[in-house]
């Protein structure tokens, strides 16, 4: 597999060079096949469902269930869209200790170039994982991005030009809704940009990755994931596990439940920001 594989558009601030990429290997599947001894499409489903109850029921959590997945499923395959530098904070996001844990393959999206500089430099060396600097929004082409100035380190949110401490939350501050960009400026330096967005089947049809039907989706884009969640045709990619974050989608909220739900997946709030949406049935 090739590592640091590179999605490159023009951007304001340059990415890492774009290593080449040859042609990609076949996808992996979206409903693996029976494996000897292994179990097969409709037990997982109907595990994805018994544990997702649990997880709604605040028995177990979220990761309990990625474990049984990841151990049922090879290689087990996720897109992360807004992946920032790959979990600043390790109780916030252990989507990286666990693609170490099983070899997970994975493609990582983040629009802001000063995070995605950082993102390519911690994992470029990493087996089976791609990047893509770009949005996912509802048509191909551009948008303006408020994009968290480099002015602040993005592990630690610390000033790096001699300013007061800032808490490690200020550098996921970036988004492309610009209502709340505009609350936000009051406090933190924004820069916006045009960047390059696609939709979620042009990213998905990219030649650069092997990632064609994630097995696992998350999203976290500051207020625009309906946005993103709305690009996603659920019948057709059928993850098994999808998260996003609920706490600024306002009148969007049960809009986005409601998407999920006819698409026969079953939803509980993970935490207070957080909906986790999972596999109810095959069809």
């Amino acid at each position: 597999e090739p590592k640091g594989a590179v999605v490159q558009p023009p951007q304001p601030v340059p990415a890492p060079p774009a290593q080449t990429v040859p042609q990609a290997a076949p996808p992996a599947a979206a409903d693996p096949p029976k494996a000897k001894g292994g179990p097969t499409y409709c037990d997982l489903i109907n595990t994805v469902n018994e544990l997702g109850k649990s997880v709604q029921d605040k028995r177990l959590s979220v990761n309990d269930l990625l474990h049984v997945l990841s151990q049922s499923i090879k290689p087990f395959t996720f897109v992360q869209i807004g992946a920032h530098v790959g979990g600043v904070n390790a109780s916030h996001d252990d989507t990286m200790p666990l693609t170490k844990k099983y070899g997970w393959h994975g493609l990582l999206v983040e629009p802001n170039p000063f995070l995605f500089k950082e993102l390519h430099r911690k994992y470029r060396d990493w087996p089976n994982l791609y990047f893509a600097q770009l949005g996912i929004g509802a048509t191909d082409g551009n948008m303006t991005f408020y994009a968290v100035s480099d002015e602040l380190d993005p592990e630690t949110g610390k000033s790096l030009t001699g300013g007061r401490d800032r808490q490690w939350f200020v550098t996921q501050l970036s988004t492309f809704d610009e209502a709340i960009a505009r609350k936000r400026m009051r406090s933190v330096k924004m820069i916006p940009m045009p960047v390059e967005v696609n939709t979620f089947p042009t990213l998905i049809a990219k030649p650069s990755h092997t990632i064609k039907m994630p097995h696992y989706i998350l999203i976290d884009t500051e207020g625009y994931d309906w946005k993103v969640l709305s690009t996603i045709d659920m019948t057709k990619f059928r993850p098994f596990l999808l998260i996003y974050e609920h706490n600024k989608l306002g009148s969007f909220k049960k809009t986005a439940v409601d998407f999920t739900a006819k698409a026969g997946y079953r939803s509980a709030h993970q935490d207070h920001q957080n909906t986790v949406a999972w596999r109810a049935r095959s069809g």
